[in-house]
């Protein structure tokens, strides 16, 4: 599968990269697909997903890094991934008016 090419937003004090349809996975299985946002603010950079419900409802969940370390037995790999927190109100808000923004883009 190609990489995909991000949508951009230039604002006036950072800039705002859009993947859409990702899909997110627990292990081998996927649960879910939505949409990754990475917004770079003076040099600050918040990495989200924005994800409907099934009525359309929109949430945002920060992305946060994992790694699993083992010590033993020697020789064995260990992984990485993501998982998803919750953020308060106001920045899902600040958030989903970024995201909004793209939808205005579009001819």
């Amino acid at each position: 599968m190609a990489k995909q090419t991000p949508e951009t937003l230039e604002l006036a004090d950072g800039t705002v990269s859009l993947y859409r349809n990702v899909m997110l996975m627990d292990g081998t299985p996927e649960f879910g697909v939505a949409d990754r946002m990475i917004v770079q603010h003076l040099g600050n950079e918040q990495d989200v997903v924005v994800m409907a419900d099934e009525s359309g409802h929109r949430t945002v969940k920060r992305t946060v890094p994992q790694i699993q370390l083992q010590t033993s037995p020697v020789g064995t790999t260990s992984g990485s991934g993501y998982s998803l927190a919750d953020l308060d109100a106001k920045t899902q808000e600040r958030l989903l008016v970024i995201y909004k923004l793209f939808q205005k883009k579009k001819p």
